[in-house]
């Protein structure tokens, strides 16, 4: 078994726990694909042809942003669906990412192109060494042409003026918005599993890349984070905007093709009708600079991803509960000792309310939680499986990161 097939196996046994939450009477282990939800068994992820060069393979692994232009981070997607993404949308970030090398003056890469003279046409590539750029004609695609654009360039030079044109690919802006739709996708199904590829969220962005010729005017908001005010601890990480608090929604932070920059942060709606106006509100900041703080979990995902505790994580951390023990073990002894008639949860929630600056209701919703997911003892001690969930000193923990972005 080589190393691709071990990566597959794990990643497919790590999505297969997870589904197994959502849908406990599916054959298990068995995957289904986050885009177009056709399910597999484990066999879609073993290399059954000959050569085993991954040609029979149903189900393979998802470059998140494009592995061609500097993507890392993986998941799992059928074949059918990381083909036609790969092929129609994602092949237009690589055009991007070289024209930005080529016209940069701090990177360099070369591109093809046609270059346009009096005397004809010819293919060329446009290319730089320092600050300099060259056109370096290729005489074997035209060596007619050649000899002729040779002597008019002679001319030319004798007179200080050369004048050509040059034409050369362009990406095609919906399509690459399209293909940045689908890297955000895949970033939030790596984080949150099927509880984000079942929602409601997700459902819209699943008809946008399922759509056989993509959607005419995608109005995606992307933030631009330079690197003069970022912090390049944000790439490749899915969190919350959580300030200023109208624009709070979700984002998925990927490179960009311009160097200039840490990477990209493409904005997805929250949950609800506050999801869908901090989209709105975040369009309004269009073509300013303004200042953002994005929050994201360093944990153990894939310890998450497997617990039954955690299948509703994302919903706990979208409706921002307090992850604090002392509060959720207070709230328990007032519940239980309302039974009994000895203590209102109502006046210790009151109580609670004012030294943490939380809604009553939000405290008693939290506690009630805790009690119904198993995260805490009768006796407020926490369970063994509630103390990766709730603990901020443990291995979850919570970065918050102001800095100036461009819209």
């Amino acid at each position: 078994m080589n190393k691709n097939e071990k990566r597959r196996l794990r990643l497919f046994d790590l999505y297969s726990k997870n589904l197994s939450h959502f849908f406990p009477s599916l054959p298990n282990p068995s995957f289904m694909c986050p885009i177009c939800r056709t399910g597999f068994l484990q066999e879609a992820v073993i290399d059954q042809s000959p050569a085993k060069d991954g040609s029979r393979l149903l189900v393979n692994i998802a470059h998140c942003y494009p592995e061609s232009c500097g993507g890392k981070i993986v998941t799992l997607a059928c074949k059918s669906c990381n083909n036609r993404m790969g092929t129609q949308y994602e092949h237009h970030l690589g055009i991007e990412k070289k024209l930005n090398q080529a016209f940069d003056h701090e990177t360099s890469d070369t591109i093809a192109v046609k270059a346009s003279f009096e005397a004809g046409n010819i293919a060329a590539t446009f290319s730089k060494i320092g600050d300099v750029h060259y056109v370096t004609l290729d005489k074997d695609s035209n060596p007619y042409g050649h000899s002729k654009i040779a002597e008019e360039l002679k001319v030319s030079a004798a007179s200080n003026r050369i004048k050509f044109g040059l034409t050369f690919d362009r990406p095609d802006e919906e399509r690459a918005t399209v293909a940045l739709l689908h890297t955000a996708f895949l970033m939030m199904f790596r984080e949150f599993g099927y509880e984000y590829a079942l929602s409601p969220m997700a459902e819209k962005i699943r008809k946008v890349l399922l759509a056989e010729e993509g959607p005419k005017n995608l109005d995606l908001p992307v933030l631009m984070i330079p690197k003069r005010s970022g912090d390049p601890r944000l790439l490749n990480t899915v969190g919350i905007i959580d300030a200023p608090p109208e624009c709070r929604c979700f984002y998925a932070m990927m490179p960009s093709a311009d160097p200039k920059m840490i990477g990209r942060a493409v904005v997805m709606p929250g949950s609800g009708e506050e999801g869908e106006a901090a989209i709105s509100a975040l369009r309004d900041y269009g073509g300013q600079n303004f200042q953002l703080s994005f929050q994201f979990r360093a944990d153990d995902r894939a310890s998450r991803l497997r617990s039954f505790v955690h299948r509703t994580f994302l919903r706990y951390w979208w409706d921002d509960y307090p992850p604090d023990f002392a509060v959720v073990a207070e709230l328990v002894f007032a519940i239980n000792a309302e039974k009994h008639g000895d203590l209102s949860m109502f006046v210790k929630a009151s109580t609670l309310s004012e030294k943490l600056g939380l809604e009553v209701e939000t405290i008693i919703k939290f506690a009630t939680l805790a009690i119904h997911e198993g995260w805490l003892e009768a006796n407020g001690e926490p369970t063994p499986s509630a103390a990766f969930a709730l603990t901020p000193e443990g291995s979850e923990f919570v970065q918050h990161i102001p800095f100036w972005a461009n819209g």
